[in-house]
Parts: C-alpha cells; sequence; structure tokens
C-alpha cells in the first residue's frame, strides 16, 4: 500500500497541502477530485515523491519512500504529470521503450531474455493505447490527444505496482477517454494501485472505487464515490447546485439546470424524445433518467457532443460529460 500520514507540502511559500493522509491500495482506482488550485497536482506529485514533504511520511508498504533506491522506487511507481513532455523529438515506439528504462542492468536479468521481455512489454503497452499506427511517428506530428495516449503508453509500459495520472482523460475524445477508462479498471483488476487526477466527477463517480475531494489544500472527503462526491460535498466545495441521474456503474451529473435556463428555449417534449436528441451527439448508451428538456439533456453531453450540437460552452449552464462506464466497477 503506498500511504501519506500528515502530509504537508509548500510550493514558493504558500502551503499547498496540510495534513494529508492517503492510502492507495493495490488493485483499486482513487480519484483526487477538486477545484481549480485545490492541489490535487502537488499531491499526487508528493505521492510519487518527486516534491519533498515539509512534514510526514511516506511509505510502500510500511517501508520509508525514503529508504527505497531511486531505480526500485521508478519500478514501483508509474508517474504521468499534468503536461508531460519529452526532452527529444523522438518516435512514438522509442518514447514508449523509456518507460522500460527503470528495468535496465536489473542484477540477474538475463540480457536475452530482458531484451525480450522489453519489447513484450512496449507492445502491449502500444496495444492498449491504440497506437500501433503511430509507432513510426515523431512526437512533433501528434495532436494533443495522441501525444497524451503516447505518455501513458510510456507509464504503462514499465509495468509499474501503483500508477499516478494527472489528468489522463483531459486531451481525449469520449470513444479514448472510455477506452483508457476500461483500461484503468483492468489495471486495477491486475492488482494495480492507482491514484487519478480527474475534473469530471461524473467519470470519476462511475470508475473509481475510492475518491478523494481536495479543498485548498485540504482533504474535505475520502470515501466511496457516492459519498465522497454528494450533492452536498458539491455545494459545498464546487459552489454548484447539482443532482446525480442515472443509476451506480452509470451515473450522469446535471448542474444548474431550471426553467430560466436560456437552453429551455427550444421548450419541453418528452423524455424519450429528449433521449433520442441525446443520442445522436454520444457514442455511450444514454441512461434512461435523462430529463425532459433538452437544456437539462445537454448536461450530459461532452464538449466534442456540444459541438457538434451548436451549442455554446458559454452558457450559465456548466457541463460534466455524464460519462457512461457500462458499470465498468463491476467488471
Amino acid at each position: 500500500m503506498l500511504q501519506a500520514k500528515d502530509l504537508a507540502i509548500r510550493r514558493a511559500e504558500r502551503m499547498v497541502i496540510e495534513g494529508a493522509n492517503i492510502a492507495i491500495r493495490p488493485g483499486a482506482i482513487t480519484a483526487i477530485c477538486g477545484p481549480n488550485g485545490a492541489g490535487k497536482s502537488s499531491l499526487l506529485a508528493g505521492l510519487a515523491g518527486l516534491l519533498r514533504p515539509v512534514r510526514g511520511e511516506l511509505s510502500i508498504d510500511g517501508k520509508s519512500l525514503d529508504g527505497i533506491a531511486p531505480r526500485v522506487r521508478a519500478r514501483t511507481l508509474g508517474f504521468l504529470p499534468q503536461d508531460a513532455e519529452a526532452a527529444w523529438d523522438v518516435d512514438v515506439k522509442t518514447l514508449v521503450g523509456l518507460g522500460r528504462m527503470p528495468w535496465r542492468a536489473v542484477p540477474g536479468r538475463p540480457a536475452r531474455a530482458a531484451a525480450q521481455e522489453d519489447r513484450s512489454a512496449v507492445g502491449e503497452a502500444m496495444s492498449a493505447m491504440e497506437l500501433g499506427a503511430l509507432a513510426d511517428r515523431p512526437l512533433s506530428t501528434l495532436s494533443g490527444g495522441e501525444r497524451a495516449r503516447a505518455m501513458m503508453a510510456r507509464v504503462l509500459a514499465g509495468k509499474p505496482r501503483y500508477i499516478l495520472a494527472d489528468e489522463p482523460f483531459a486531451s481525449l475524445d469520449i470513444g479514448h477517454a472510455r477506452d483508457l477508462a476500461r483500461l484503468l479498471r483492468e489495471q486495477a483488476g491486475q492488482g494495480r494501485g492507482l491514484a487519478v487526477v480527474m475534473h469530471d466527477l461524473a467519470l470519476a463517480m462511475n470508475i473509481a472505487d475510492t475518491v478523494i475531494v481536495l479543498d485548498a489544500g485540504r482533504i474535505v472527503a475520502d470515501a466511496p464515490p457516492e459519498q465522497a462526491l454528494s450533492a452536498e460535498t458539491i455545494a459545498r466545495v464546487w459552489r454548484a447546485d447539482v443532482r446525480w441521474l442515472g443509476q451506480a456503474g452509470a451515473r450522469a451529473l446535471s448542474i444548474g439546470t431550471g426553467k430560466n435556463n436560456p437552453g429551455n428555449a427550444r421548450g419541453r417534449e418528452s423524455g424519450a424524445s429528449v433521449r433520442e436528441w441525446v443520442r445522436q451527439f454520444c457514442s455511450w448508451p444514454v441512461p434512461s433518467e435523462v430529463p425532459a428538456d433538452r437544456a437539462a439533456a445537454r448536461l450530459m453531453l461532452p464538449a466534442s457532443g456540444l459541438r457538434r450540437a451548436n451549442l455554446s460552452l458559454s452558457s450559465p449552464s456548466s457541463c460534466h460529460s455524464g460519462f457512461r462506464t457500462r458499470n465498468l466497477r463491476q467488471r
């Protein structure tokens, strides 16, 4: 278990994390959520040992992180920063192969078997992130989403026991986001512990086993998603009026709806009619509890769907994806 006790982190003379007690358990996904500036990225970097705390303890299986050799720590913890960059414009296959660096020159590891294992791990990671067609492409020629997938594959290639990922869904289209959600559940099913920073609360609700909510550097919730992301907690931390739709494992978040919302100009329709309207722009099954007006239903669309529906992202209502994961937590 990756554990932090009374963790405090200061950056630029400002305390960004204060008194954090966290356990990242093998075989589970822990989502780290919170408003902008809450300290999510700082907490994740602290868990990876990349930011030295001013107070507190970090340990893996009861052993202090400071007492673990850097190469062993690199094999144990896979870290994906929010804005991952490569120092050189290498091709995708070379970048993914860098994830195997911590395994180089491991004592007692036969060279031929090691080379085969490295090739296999790189191939599996590239396949998992659907990068086969991009293997020989330089990073400079990739889109933001393609680069994000390549960076995630680099982490997967290292086969770490713990994966710490900062907003890995941020640049992905809905199809690849769905695939990554499924992949993360598979990684947890293989016994890995995952800590994932995410802004999409519906996604966190649907795929996480535990959700940590940060506000101003302090943990205000650390519980199963149904408890940590209650409407009351969201109202207090994000100052947003919300309600949850759908069933466990397939939840959608409705935000800031109301009869005075300008999006209601289309008038009210039957729930079935609105479900058909939503389905035009979504690639996942639409929950049965769709609000009976388009202004509310629009909140279940991702940004790409909103653009296709010719709806403005700058309207008074916010938007969360309402991303359905087909009960991935039960798989």
